[in-house]
């Protein structure tokens, strides 16, 4: 009896090599979907403000760089409000002003 168990178990055994190597495939979709989104990053901008220079009374002309990436189809709309200190300064719209003094540099910001 065990002789016959032991060799139909080899036989199983011989036979499931057969079985567990074949391959098989079938065709499936697949799908996704791309989320509108974008990225805003910027350089910042150094007023070199010096109310006491030669030339405080000349405007101070500096530049930074504002880069928007947004993914193909997207309509971003992108402005700027006043700040946090708005009329603040005698002259332009937005105004820095030093720490906790009452001291504000006016300054506008365009477009080129």
């Amino acid at each position: 009896m065990y002789r016959i168990r032991t060799a139909a178990l080899c036989a199983l055994i011989a036979l499931s090599g057969d079985v567990l190597a074949g391959t098989a495939s079938s065709p499936f979709t697949v799908t996704g979907t791309v989320v509108a989104n974008c990225t805003i990053s910027t350089t910042g901008i150094n007023f070199t403000y010096d109310p006491v220079a030669l030339n405080a009374a000349a405007d101070a002309l500096n530049s930074g760089t504002v880069t928007i990436a947004c993914t193909k189809g997207s309509a971003p709309s992108i402005g700027l409000d006043p700040g946090l200190n708005p009329g603040a300064a005698s002259k332009g719209g937005r105004a820095m002003r030093l720490g906790a003094t009452a001291n504000y540099l006016g300054y506008d910001i365009y477009m080129s």
